[in-house]
C-alpha cells in the first residue's frame, strides 16, 4: 500500500514549544501568508491547563506565533461540551486558551450555519459559521483517553464544530459505541483539517476524557492528516486500529492512514507501557473478553455522586442527552433513560460524578 500520510513526532515540553512547532510548521507546504486560518483547540469545560483536560496555553501561543510571521490572519475558538449561556467563555477563561488568543478569540457559538452531512444518522448539522469561512482550519487536540471513544484526538476534536445542542443529538441518535464512532468520522469529515498538531507533551490516560491522570509523554505529533495523527496515538498506547471505532470508521474514506505501516514517520513512535485505557475498553485477552460479556449485561454505567465536592450546578442534568438527569436537589440518574454517553461524567468540572463498582477501574494497555 502506498504511504498517504506524513507524521512528524517532536519531542517537545511547554518550555520549548514555541521553538518546535516553528520548526514543524515549516516542515508542512502549506501557503498560509494572506489566509484567514481558525486554530481549533480542545477545549471541554473550564478546566484549568495541568488537569490535561483542555490544549495547552503554550501549544496555542506557538502556533499563532508561527503562522502570524508567515502572514496568515489567526483567529481561536471552540464550542465546549457544556453549552448554556457563558459557558464557553468561562472554559476560554479557566483554561487558559483567552489569554493565550487574546484578541484572536471567536465565540465559535454565536452564529451557526446548517449543512448537508455525508452520513446514514443525520442529513444536516449546524456548526460553527468561523469553520465555514476560514481559509484554512489548523486543529490542535490533546491526546487524552475517552470513555466512549477510547481515544480521543484530532478527529474526536473536531467534534467541537458542533454549535450548542448539537452534540448531544449525536449522542441521542448515536447511543451506540460503534455508530457514535462513526458519526464523529463523518462530522471530521464536513471540514478536514489543513494542519493537525496534538499536544502530546502532558496527555490523560484512563478514564478520560477529564477524570483520567495526566501523563507526561514530552511529545507534538503533526500531519496534514488528523486520522493519522490518531493512528500514531493508537501505535503508540499499543492499539492496533481496528480496536479503536474512529479508526475502523475512517478507514476506506480517503482521510488519510490509520495503519503506521502505510504512513511516512518522522521522528520515533514512544511506546507508553502500562498505559491506561479506559475501564470499558474490552481487550483480546480471555479476562476481558469474560468481563466485556459481563458489562454488556449490566447495560448502562453506574455513577456514584460526591455530595460533598458537588455544588448542585445543574451541569450535567443540562448537557444530558437524554433527561436522564434531575436534580432532586443533588443529581439523581434515572438509568433506564441513560445511554451510557459519559457526558455528565466528563462535563463535571467538580469532579463529583465518579463511576462506580467495576465500571470504575482503568485497564492497562500493556
Amino acid at each position: 500500500m502506498a504511504h498517504t500520510s506524513r507524521v512528524i513526532i517532536a519531542e517537545a515540553t511547554y518550555e520549548t514549544a514555541a521553538s518546535v512547532i516553528e520548526d514543524l510548521i515549516g516542515r508542512f507546504s502549506i501557503d498560509w501568508k494572506g489566509k484567514r486560518v481558525l486554530l481549533k483547540p480542545n477545549m471541554l469545560a473550564a478546566w484549568k491547563p495541568e488537569r490535561a483536560v483542555t490544549t495547552h496555553p503554550a501549544i496555542v501561543t506557538a502556533v499563532i506565533a508561527s503562522l502570524e510571521r508567515r502572514g496568515a490572519r489567526v483567529m481561536v475558538g471552540d464550542n465546549p461540551g457544556a453549552h448554556e449561556y457563558g459557558d464557553a467563555g468561562r472554559a476560554a477563561d479557566v483554561s487558559g486558551l483567552r489569554a493565550a488568543a487574546g484578541d484572536r478569540w471567536v465565540d465559535l457559538a454565536t452564529s451557526p450555519v446548517e449543512v448537508e452531512v455525508n452520513s446514514r444518522h443525520f442529513p444536516r448539522l449546524a456548526i460553527s459559521r468561523e469553520v465555514l469561512e476560514a481559509d484554512l482550519v489548523v486543529n490542535l487536540p490533546k491526546l487524552k483517553t475517552h470513555m466512549q471513544t477510547t481515544l480521543s484526538g484530532a478527529v474526536k476534536n473536531m467534534f467541537g464544530i458542533l454549535v450548542g445542542s448539537q452534540k448531544a443529538k449525536v449522542h441521542h441518535v448515536c447511543a451506540g459505541i460503534a455508530e457514535f464512532a462513526e458519526a464523529i468520522v463523518d462530522i471530521y469529515a464536513i471540514r478536514p483539517p489543513a494542519l493537525s498538531i496534538m499536544d502530546a507533551v502532558v496527555g490523560m490516560e484512563g478514564n478520560g476524557p477529564s477524570g483520567g491522570k495526566p501523563r507526561t509523554i514530552n511529545r507534538i505529533i503533526a500531519s496534514t492528516h488528523g486520522v493519522a495523527v490518531d493512528g500514531v496515538f493508537a501505535a503508540m498506547v499499543g492499539l492496533a486500529p481496528d480496536r479503536v471505532g474512529i479508526l475502523r470508521a475512517a478507514r476506506g474514506r480517503g482521510l488519510g492512514a490509520v495503519d503506521v505501516a502505510d504512513m511516512d514517520i518522522e521522528g520515533n513512535i514512544p511506546r507508553l507501557l502500562r498505559f491506561k485505557l479506559p475501564m470499558n475498553v474490552v481487550g483480546e485477552d480471555l479476562v476481558s473478553r469474560i468481563s466485556g460479556r459481563i458489562m454488556g449485561r449490566m447495560g448502562s454505567p453506574r455513577f456514584r455522586l460526591r455530595q460533598d465536592a458537588c455544588t448542585k450546578c445543574g451541569t450535567c442534568a443540562k448537557g444530558c442527552p437524554t433527561g436522564a438527569i434531575t436534580l432532586k436537589p443533588f443529581p439523581t440518574w434515572n438509568y433506564e433513560r441513560c445511554i451510557g454517553c459519559y457526558c455528565c461524567y466528563e462535563l463535571c468540572e467538580q469532579d463529583a460524578i465518579k463511576l462506580a463498582g467495576m465500571f470504575s477501574r482503568a485497564r492497562s494497555a500493556g
